[in-house]
């Protein structure tokens, strides 16, 4: 699981359903020096050496730097953000925002430009004050995401089908990304489409789910137009509907509401849902659930978020569990998951929407086998998915 409540909460991503009859099997989180591939991880290098993680790197043209280097950490005595349900908290150190200013007509005069938003992460090192080796202080992965905030989105985001009361939604989620076990990363996520809301004063919020009293990881988050890349896309319209890091059985449904205004072409709603358990068991991490969704009660999409396995990753992952798997060496980091894979970021859903039509419309997800709460004291531990969900739309333009 990916922790997101207190350290009674904070079990590991590495604890993993193998196969269907071992939903239990534990991979461990431990130190490079123990076990059969001790001398991969003690060999692999500490840092990323295609980047310097001890400090910001020289200004770039078409960069803008909108965090640097900011230290994350945990300071357990001040929740900053709860979900309405009181399970998924943000603490202060976990979360911060920052204001840029990228004038009136964006980081790329003109609209011709692909932007890109990159995040580069490195985990804060035991011991010494800026120590570029030995173990992390957090080797553990984290969830991370960037958001934009916004006072007014306009459409209101029903909190459930049970006619609770709507509110705006705050955050429109840019991307969202997972740390590698203890090891730097860099995560980039093609953000063209959400170019008409970097006008003006722009404010961002980091978040990374690390539980470290003391700094447990540095982000830096940067803003790279390329002009003359963005290709057919001409960005008009972009509504976040919903950020709901804690889907779960109790409520699996979300209704949404959106106005459409005439002249855009190409509406495509964009999902972020990733999977996830209290307690590290199987189910809704290792185990997905089907996602449905409708649009004015039409049902129009239905899929299981998914991500293989990435053996690839090891190097992104030195701080991965191991154990002998018929007659492989198997780390945690190689599992396949319910929408995520640790070091990389999580690859949005993108569909296409013409049911959405100039006007306004109902929106509906639908998350149906969630695991529900187990009985018993501390509320029950149990699945849950983070979702996020937004309306993308280009200008209508003519042939010439």
């Amino acid at each position: 699981m990916i922790p997101t409540a207190t350290p009674s909460r904070r079990t590991s991503l590495a604890s993993a359903a193998l196969v269907a009859s071992a939903l239990g099997a534990a991979l461990s989180v431990v130190p490079p020096g123990i076990g059969p591939d001790a001398a991969v991880a003690a060999s692999a290098p500490s840092v990323d050496p295609a980047r310097d993680p001890q400090g910001p790197a020289a200004p770039q043209a078409g960069v803008t730097v909108m965090l640097d280097r900011h230290p994350f950490r945990w300071e357990k005595d001040t929740v900053l953000l709860a979900e309405p349900d009181g399970f998924v908290l943000r603490f202060a150190g976990q979360v911060k925002d920052a204001t840029v200013h990228l004038g009136t007509d964006g980081p790329a005069p003109g609209g011709d430009a692909r932007l890109l938003l990159e995040v580069d992460v490195d985990p804060v090192r035991a011991g010494r004050p800026g120590a570029s080796s030995g173990p992390p202080r957090d080797p553990w992965p984290r969830l991370g995401a960037v958001f934009l905030l916004s006072e007014d989105l306009g459409p209101a985001v029903a909190e459930g089908a049970a006619g609770q009361a709507p509110r705006t939604a705050a955050e429109i989620e840019l991307m969202r990304f997972v740390t590698g076990f203890g090891s730097p990363g860099r995560f980039v996520e093609d953000v063209t489409a959400f170019a008409p809301l970097f006008r003006g004063a722009v404010t961002i919020r980091t978040y990374i789910s690390t539980y470290t009293e003391e700094p447990g990881w540095y982000a830096t988050v940067r803003l790279r137009a390329v002009p003359g890349e963005s290709g057919i896309r001409r960005p008009r319209f972009v509504r976040g509907l919903l950020t709901d890091l804690h889907v779960d059985a109790g409520r699996p449904d979300r209704l949404m509401e959106v106005v459409i205004p005439s002249g855009m072409e190409t509406p495509r709603l964009r999902i972020l849902s990733t999977g996830h358990a209290s307690d590290g068991r199987g189910a809704n991490e290792f185990v997905t659930a089907a996602h449905i969704l409708r649009v004015d009660g039409i049902e129009v999409a239905r899929w299981r978020p998914w991500a293989e396995g990435r053996p690839d990753l090891r190097a992104a992952n030195l701080w991965a569990g191991r154990r002998r798997l018929g007659g492989r060496i198997v780390w945690s980091s190689d599992l396949d998951r319910a929408g995520w894979a640790p070091g990389t970021a999580v690859s949005g859903l993108v569909i296409p929407v013409p049911e959405l039509t100039p006007g306004r419309h109902r929106v509906e997800l639908v998350i149906d086998g969630i695991r529900p709460r187990d009985p018993g004291p501390d509320d029950g531990d149990h699945g849950y998915f983070a979702v996020s969900v937004t309306v993308l739309a280009d200008e209508r333009v003519s042939d010439e």
